[in-house]
């Protein structure tokens, strides 16, 4: 037996859990439109373990794969990426190519 306590925000995310399958499967789903952060505790117990067993842990939710990759901690982009939309595409090139020839040197020399 297998039951699970959420102490999240029901307006930033669903979670979605079947307590009587022999293996749940807990589906979080993120309806905000900003990361949220999911504490799970989980409780686990049997007829050879009557006293239930618990363990947390803390999820991070993102909207999706990019956003995850944008602002996750420790996640990178491609640096050809430019725009940061997770696709390295012709708007890439065109915002490369804005900035083509451009002249970013000093004027003269810089002030002590």
């Amino acid at each position: 037996m297998y039951w699970v306590r959420d102490v999240a925000d029901p307006n930033l995310i669903t979670i979605d859990f079947d307590e009587t399958a022999e293996d749940p499967i807990v589906t979080i789903t993120n309806i905000s439109r900003s990361k949220a952060t999911v504490t799970m505790t989980i409780f686990a117990y049997d007829e050879a373990n009557p006293q239930p067993v618990e363990a947390s842990v803390i999820i991070e939710v993102y909207n999706d794969a990019c956003d995850m990759a944008v602002n996750g901690e420790g996640a990178t982009i491609s640096k050809t990426d430019l725009n940061a939309d997770c696709i390295t595409d012709i708007r890439d090139l065109a915002e490369m190519a804005a900035e083509w020839l451009v002249d970013i040197s000093s004027p003269g020399p810089l002030p002590k």
